[in-house]
C-alpha cells in the first residue's frame, strides 16, 4: 500500500525570539509491502516526508525512513512482534531574530543531520482467557552531527501484567529507560549532553468498560529520573487517568498524566504534568465530512541538582497546544483533502547550563493525499 499527501499553506506564522511569518510547503510518501503466511507476516515499508519553508527564518527539514516488522505466533497462546528500522533526518539552519533571551550563551541554531538504527521486540503471551503478559525491548543508536555533534544509545525496557475480571481488568506495569552519551563534540559538552540517563516508572492500573463504546483506564504509582552530571536524583508520583469514548468515526479522549520527558538532545530530564482533550466526529450521514479537535496543557518542572533529593524540581516550561481539522474522503476516487489550524505556545525559563525560550507558533495548511493498494482482494486503489 502506498500513501502520499502534499500540504499547502494558507498562512503559517511562527514566533521564535521574535516574531516571524513564513509560508511552508510539506510533502510526504509513506509505502508498504506485506507478505503473508501461515504463522508469519512480514511488513516492508519506506517513507520520506519534508517540510520546506520558503523563507530562511525557520528550519526546514526532510527525513526518510526504512522498517522491517516480522510477526508471528509461536504458539497458539502467544504473538511475538520484531522491528527493525533505520532513518535519518536533515534539518537547515535557523537563525533567532533576538538573541536576548536571559542567556549570555544563545548562539544561531546551525543545521544538524541525525542517523538512526533501531530494534525492538514485542512478546504477548495469554496463557488464559483471562490473565495476560506483555514484555518489550528496544535499543536506538543515533548519531548527530552539524551543530551538535553526540553519539546516543536509547534502552527501553517494559513489562507488564493484566488480570480481567468481568468488566474490570487490573495491572501491573513497568518501565524503564536509558538515554547514553557514547561520545561527545564541542557542542555536545555545552549542551549537557554527557553521561547516561536512566528513567524508571512503576504503576499498578485499573480499567474499566462500561459499555462497548465508554471506558476508564487508571495507573498509579512513582518514577525514579537519574542525572549523572552532576550527581541528581529525584523521585516523584507516576499517574495516568484516561476517560475514552469510541464508536467509529465518534471518539473522545480526555487525559491526565504526570510522566518524566527526556530530551536528548539538550541532555536533560522533565517531569510533566498535563491534561489532554481530543474529540472527533462526522458531519455528514455518511461520516465521508469529519472534523476533529485537540487541545492541552503541560508544566514541565526539570530535575533538581541534589543526589537523593525527593521531588527536588524547578520550573523548566509550560505549553499550551490547540488544533483543529476538518477533512473530507472522497467515495469513488482514493482522495482526501482537509483544513488544518495549530498553535501551540510554550512560556519557558532560564536554567544552569541551558536556556528554554518563550515561543509561540500558529499553522494554518491544506491537505491533499491519496491512498492507494495492490494484491490479493484489492480493486487497485484503497480510499484513505
Amino acid at each position: 500500500m502506498g500513501v502520499a499527501s502534499v500540504d499547502v499553506p494558507i498562512a503559517g506564522n511562527s514566533a521564535m525570539y521574535g516574531r516571524v511569518r513564513d509560508e511552508f510547503l510539506s510533502y510526504g510518501l509513506a509505502a508498504r509491502l506485506r507478505i503473508g503466511g501461515e504463522l508469519m507476516n512480514q511488513t516492508m515499508g519506506y517513507s520520506i516526508f519534508g517540510t520546506q519553508y520558503l523563507g530562511s527564518s525557520i528550519a526546514s527539514n526532510l527525513a526518510q525512513g526504512l522498517s522491517w516488522q516480522i510477526a508471528g505466533t509461536p504458539s497458539g497462546k502467544t504473538n511475538l512482534i520484531v522491528l527493525v528500522s533505520a532513518g535519518r533526518s536533515s534539518t537547515s539552519s535557523a537563525f533567532p531574530l533576538d538573541p536576548q533571551v536571559g542567556s549570555t550563551t544563545v548562539v544561531p541554531i546551525g543545521g544538524s543531520t541525525i542517523t538512526s538504527a533501531a530494534l525492538s521486540e514485542t512478546l504477548v503471551a495469554q496463557p488464559s482467557g483471562k490473565v495476560s503478559f506483555t514484555e518489550t525491548t528496544g535499543a536506538t543508536l543515533s548519531r548527530t552531527t552539524g551543530a551538535a555533534d553526540f553519539t546516543s544509545l536509547q534502552l527501553t525496557g517494559l513489562g507488564s501484567a493484566k488480570s480481567l475480571h468481568g468488566r474490570d481488568a487490573y495491572s501491573l506495569n513497568a518501565q524503564a529507560a536509558t538515554t547514553s552519551f557514547l561520545s561527545e563534540g564541542a557542542n555536545a559538552t555545552a549542551l549537557g549532553n554527557q553521561g547516561t540517563i536512566l528513567t524508571a516508572t512503576l504503576t499498578g492500573g485499573w480499567d474499566r468498560q462500561y459499555s462497548a463504546a465508554t471506558s476508564t483506564e487508571v495507573q498509579v504509582g512513582g518514577l525514579l529520573v537519574w542525572l549523572p552530571k552532576p550527581d541528581t536524583l529525584a523521585f516523584a508520583p507516576a499517574f495516568l487517568a484516561n476517560l475514552n469514548y469510541a464508536a467509529n468515526p465518534w471518539f473522545a479522549t480526555v487525559s491526565v498524566f504526570q510522566q518524566p520527558i527526556v530530551n536528548s538532545y539538550v541532555g536533560n530530564v522533565v517531569i510533566g504534568d498535563g491534561v489532554t482533550v481530543r474529540l472527533s466526529l462526522p458531519l455528514n450521514a455518511l461520516q465521508t465530512w469529519t472534523v476533529s479537535g485537540l487541545a492541552g496543557y503541560t508544566y514541565g518542572r526539570a530535575v533538581g541538582s541534589t543526589l537523593g533529593g525527593f521531588y527536588e524540581t524547578d520550573r523548566g516550561y509550560d505549553l499550551i497546544t490547540g488544533g483543529a481539522n476538518t477533512s473530507y474522503n472522497f467515495q469513488r476516487i482514493p482522495l482526501f483533502v482537509s483544513a488544518n489550524a495549530t498553535y501551540t505556545k510554550q512560556r519557558g525559563s532560564s536554567l544552569p547550563g541551558y536556556t528554554l525560550p518563550d515561543t509561540t507558533r500558529m499553522l494554518f495548511w491544506v491537505s491533499v493525499g491519496a491512498a492507494l493498494q495492490w494484491g490479493e482482494g484489492s480493486r487497485g486503489f484503497r480510499r484513505q
